[in-house]
């Protein structure tokens, strides 16, 4: 009986799903990124799927889901990018989020609406509003002015 090889190994534990993405079904982190064994080490799934199409990752680069899903491990849906650059490309809003709306939060002091952005490790103040739709545009707009990546705000 023939050896598997590692593509046939990794096409293996990989289903396309309707939306286009090459959704991994095998071993996830507890972050929800695929993961498997390349014959001489863990590695990422995407990370694995980017290089195999394209070549070595350049050190210290990371590998982002255009598509916004962990377990996608198609080629077309990731692009190589800086941490920053793969960071300003996120869509999920954090745990504690209470505005339904990324980087807005309600000031009680002020009584209205905050709008903040987070760029270079630096916060910035966009203003604050009575208006939660308001501050919401406005964020968007500073995000789109300051970010390169964000491709949420952009597709809006």
């Amino acid at each position: 009986m023939a050896r598997k090889t590692i593509e046939e190994r990794f096409n293996a534990k990989v289903r396309m799903d309707a939306d286009g993405c090459h959704r991994w079904v095998a071993c996830t982190n507890s972050e929800g990124y695929g993961y498997f064994w390349d014959g001489t080490r863990p590695v990422f799934a995407h990370r694995w799927a980017y290089s195999a199409a394209h070549g070595e990752i350049p050190k210290g680069m990371d590998i982002d889901h255009m598509c916004w899903n962990k377990e996608c491990v198609n080629v077309e849906h990731l692009r190589i990018t800086t941490r920053k650059q793969n960071l300003e490309n996120v869509s999920a809003l954090q745990g504690n989020n209470t505005s339904g709306y990324q980087g807005v939060t309600w000031h009680k002091h002020a009584r209205k609406w905050c709008a903040r952005i987070k760029h270079n490790g630096k916060r910035i103040h966009v203003g604050y509003f009575n208006d939660i739709n308001e501050a919401n545009d406005a964020v968007i707009e500073a995000r789109n002015k300051y970010f390169t990546h964000n491709d949420l705000d952009r597709a809006s």
